[in-house]
Parts: structure tokens; C-alpha cells; sequence
């Protein structure tokens, strides 16, 4: 029988952006480009910055939420011919961005 203790999970947080406010108020220790770690109580927190994420292959998928209209552009060019394949969420977002560009509000 599988044991669920709460080793067997980890916390995960998701930004496009730095968390400025956050970081002055917990410490953040850089794990890799793009990727943070913080204590949320006794458990570790990993925050992914998706505006930080190295421009690899591997990391296309999370260059679409980057918020940076570059990273989003090749990342929807280098994406495409997965579309049949994505979700409609994903197919939804390629069809906003071509509708209303990828210039996005910094809020």
C-alpha cells in the first residue's frame, strides 16, 4: 500500500513576473534561472518566474505565459505544429494573442 505522507508532494507557485512585495517580506534563495525556493511554514516552496525561464526547447510550453512579447511570439511560432494536438485553453490563448497581439498590461 502507497503511503500519501506529505513527503510525497511539493509545493509549487507560478508567476510571470518577479514578486517584488514577496520578496521583501520572505527570502528567496535562486535554485536555477527562473526557478526560486522559499519556506511556506515548514514546507519548501518552489516559484517558477516564467519571464526568467531560459529560452530552451523544453521550456516553449512556458514561454506562452511569459509575459514577455518576444519569448510569446517564438513560442507560438515554435508551438504550432502541436496545435491539433493542445488543449482548447491553449487553442483559445493562440487565438487571443493573434486577435489582440501580445502586447500585455504590466497588472
Amino acid at each position: 500500500m502507497t503511503s500519501w505522507a506529505s513527503d510525497n508532494f511539493r509545493l509549487y507557485a507560478v508567476s510571470t513576473r518577479y514578486p517584488q512585495k514577496l520578496a521583501k517580506e520572505v527570502m528567496l534563495t535562486k535554485v536555477q534561472a527562473g526557478v526560486y525556493e522559499t519556506q511556506w511554514g515548514r514546507h519548501p516552496v518552489r516559484i517558477l518566474i516564467l519571464s526568467e525561464f531560459p529560452e530552451t526547447p523544453n521550456n516553449i510550453f512556458w514561454q506562452l505565459f511569459s509575459a514577455v512579447p518576444g519569448k510569446i511570439q517564438k513560442a507560438q511560432l515554435n508551438y504550432r505544429h502541436r496545435l491539433s494536438k493542445m488543449s482548447s485553453f491553449i487553442n483559445k490563448l493562440f487565438e487571443y494573442y493573434h486577435s489582440q497581439g501580445v502586447v500585455m498590461p504590466y497588472t
